[in-house]
C-alpha cells in the first residue's frame, strides 16, 4: 500500500487491492510484491513461490485422497519455465496496466 501512496494512488475504503509476488525472499521489502496498478512489462513474478502456494493448497485438499506433497509436486511443477505465463499474459495485469 505504501507503494501506491508514493505513486499518488489512493484507495477507497473497501476497494480491492491486487498485487503480484515478484520476489518472496527479497531483502528489500518493497521488492517482494508489486501492486497491480504499478505493474510494468519489465516486472517478473516469483514462480517458485506461486508453485509453493499452489502445492500448499493442493496438499490441504488432496491429502485426504492419498496424495502426498511429492506426488503433487511431480504433477504440478513445470519441467521448464517456458510453460509459465509472462506478467503481460496474466488477466489482472492486463486490466491494471491498460
Amino acid at each position: 500500500m505504501d507503494q501506491l501512496l508514493r505513486a499518488g494512488i489512493r484507495l477507497a475504503p473497501g476497494e480491492k487491492l491486487g498485487y503480484l509476488l515478484c520476489d518472496a525472499h527479497a531483502t528489500v521489502k518493497e521488492d517482494r510484491v508489486r501492486p497491480a496498478q504499478l505493474l510494468g512489462p519489465e516486472d517478473g513474478y516469483d514462480s517458485d513461490e506461486y508453485l509453493r502456494l499452489l502445492l500448499d493448497a493442493a496438499e490441504e485438499v488432496l491429502l485426504f485422497f492419498g496424495y502426498d506433497r511429492a506426488q503433487l509436486e511431480e504433477k504440478i511443477r513445470p519441467r521448464d519455465d517456458s510453460r509459465l505465463p509472462k506478467v503481460q499474459e496474466l488477466d489482472f495485469a492486463r486490466s491494471a496496466v491498460s
